[in-house]
């Protein structure tokens, strides 16, 4: 996904295949990452700082 400001937003396999899988057990995780995704295109990147450097979610289940 590219959105106006540049952003563009790419999803591995293994995230793709894990979301589907959770899809079926937890209704409203579509709507959650719709939400997530708004803002990064945004430019609000969610994580926190630690010396210049962003923490970002690796994977599920790690």
């Amino acid at each position: 996904m590219q959105s106006d400001n540049g952003v563009s937003i790419r999803f591995s396999d293994e995230f793709e295949q894990e979301f589907y899988r959770l899809s079926k057990r937890f209704r409203n995780i579509r709507s959650d990452v719709e939400s997530i995704i708004e803002q990064l295109q945004q430019g609000n990147f969610v994580g926190d700082a630690y010396g210049g450097l962003r923490l970002r979610i690796a994977g599920i289940g790690e």
